[in-house]
């Protein structure tokens, strides 16, 4: 199957989105296989189903709680600042030290179909990577407009070079992904009919992600008008690719416990920042005193 964002936008520079990475298997030739969200220095967040292998998924071993670690592999190298093979001369090539699935992933299913992968080395987010935020509260909102990315062929010309691509989505009730998702709720459902975008194999452990303004007080001080937040991970869509039909993405902020017990320095957005400053848990979804 063609590997894309289907009918979606070429971007072309890795500063729009410099959170996104890119995962490498080396075959016949080294190819992209899968994608992912660098969340801090030395971590990246990712589709479950992008680390396990395939051939062992029919295992009762890697369907259990905790599943057996031969179940799962890393991949070879993770591509930081890729955007266009043929134009992009800042790429990182970073390894890994770990791989964290989630421990009730379920690879028939694709429940908990969420993964963390730990670099050996913390990479300098002052230079062409920057992690993105982890929602603070929940930020789903039936009807919203949605920004998706991911790698892939640019047309169906299977020589053609791969790209990252961008589309627009807008959020619909998780309920219209259940034929493809199952009972599985930690999800959110996107679809791109208005755009005829949508996500497609190969998408896989990409980001959906939003953007908010800055509160008045910040922006006032600072020239980041806006945010963005990693709202959820690519994980399971019609064979097809049809922009008609819905796609699913493990909902990031139903596990953010998860993710703050694994990666321990996960920076804050501003708006976060400023609310706990200023004591408004509230507005974060939290309790005062707590």
């Amino acid at each position: 199957m063609v590997k894309f964002v289907y009918n979606g936008d070429e971007v072309k520079s890795t500063e729009k989105y410099p959170w996104i990475v890119s995962f490498m298997e080396k075959g016949n030739s080294t190819h992209k296989f899968c994608g992912g969200m660098l969340i801090s220095e030395k971590f990246v967040i990712t589709a479950a189903h992008c680390i396990d292998i395939e051939e062992k998924r029919p295992h009762k071993e890697c369907f259990k709680e905790n599943g057996d670690k031969e179940c799962f592999r890393p991949p070879e190298s993770i591509y930081v600042g890729l955007f266009y093979e043929k134009e992009s001369t800042d790429v990182m090539a970073v390894e890994v030290k770990s791989i964290v699935p989630h421990p009730k992933y379920t690879p028939q299913t694709y429940v908990n179909d969420i993964a963390l992968v730990e670099l050996k080395e913390a990479i300098d987010c002052k230079g062409i990577a920057k992690p993105i935020c982890i929602p603070y509260k929940n930020l789903n909102k039936e009807g919203q407009e949605l920004t998706i990315s991911g790698w892939g062929k640019y047309n169906d010309n299977e020589k053609s070079e791969q790209k990252l691509m961008e589309g627009k989505v807008h959020q619909v009730d998780e309920s219209e992904c259940l034929i493809m998702a199952g009972e599985n709720r930690q999800i959110i459902c996107a679809i791109g009919e208005k755009t005829n975008q949508s996500s497609c194999q190969g998408d896989s452990g990409s980001a959906i992600f939003h953007s908010l303004p800055v509160v008045e007080e910040i922006r006032r001080k600072t020239p980041t008008p806006e945010q963005f937040f990693a709202l959820g991970v690519t994980s399971v869509g019609p064979p097809d690719c049809s922009p008609e039909d819905p796609d699913a993405y493990t909902d990031i902020f139903s596990y953010r416990k998860w993710i703050q017990s694994i990666v321990k320095n996960l920076p804050k957005s501003l708006n976060e920042k400023y609310m706990e400053e200023n004591g408004k848990e509230e507005e974060l979804g939290k309790k005062k005193g707590k």
